[in-house]
């Protein structure tokens, strides 16, 4: 997400993750964003079929995995990273 973006930024999925199973963020907005092909690229730790959990909680937030599992495939696998483009490309 972060490479092809105009301003750089890196993303701790797990916050938010934490966060929206509190009540206290809502990913309504990034799953819009992956929904319209906003995002074109993931980058991972994990596959979207087997998302890391710490505590209980899943690295990404469980709707966004479902998004990105039905909006992405994975092309590639770099360094411990899986790599992942849109179905539609």
């Amino acid at each position: 997400i972060s490479v092809s973006s105009k301003k750089p930024f890196l993303v701790d999925p797990y916050v938010y993750s934490y966060l929206e199973s509190e009540g206290k963020w809502d990913s309504s907005e990034l799953l819009s964003m992956i929904k319209s092909g906003n995002v074109q690229y993931l980058i991972l730790l994990a596959p979207l079929e087997r998302p890391i959990k710490w505590q209980g909680v899943t690295r990404l937030p469980v709707g966004v995995v479902k998004a990105c599992s039905e909006e992405f495939r994975q092309t590639a696998m770099v360094d411990d990273y899986y790599l992942y483009v849109r179905k539609k490309d």
